[in-house]
């Protein structure tokens, strides 16, 4: 079965994801098997409905940091797995796109994002 990789945005997590696209999702999983990753970085839990992930944090300066370390766990977490597409929310989104034109995650044949901004 071909497989689709599904990365959340900044105060979600692979739950709230699922939940958000439950539409879409249930006819995906008739043709695509859908794995839905969590971000590695835990956030102070503004509301309920927790817990709420990103893939990498901003500093007060307005500095992106560890961006680099989210690819990597990306890389770790889906090692040795193989993906035909990318889907990407926001920062799952931006992440997404990087990781398929890097090379990666090979195999990646599309990338579906939404409300993914550019970032430097």
């Amino acid at each position: 079965m071909k497989r689709i990789l599904v990365l959340h945005g900044k105060f979600q997590s692979a739950a709230i994801m699922s939940n958000k696209i439950a539409g879409a999702r249930r006819k995906l999983s008739r043709a695509y098997d859908l794995q839905f990753l969590d971000g590695p970085i835990l956030l102070p839990d503004e509301k309920d409905g927790g817990p709420f992930l990103a893939w990498w944090q901003k500093n007060e300066d307005g500095t992106h940091v560890l961006i680099d370390e989210a690819f990597d766990y990306v890389v770790e977490q889906t090692k040795g797995q193989s993906y035909d597409a990318i889907i990407g929310f926001s920062q799952g989104g931006v992440l997404a796109t990087t990781l398929a034109l890097s090379g990666r995650i090979p195999g990646v044949r599309a990338v579906v994002t939404a409300g993914a901004p550019m970032v430097k």
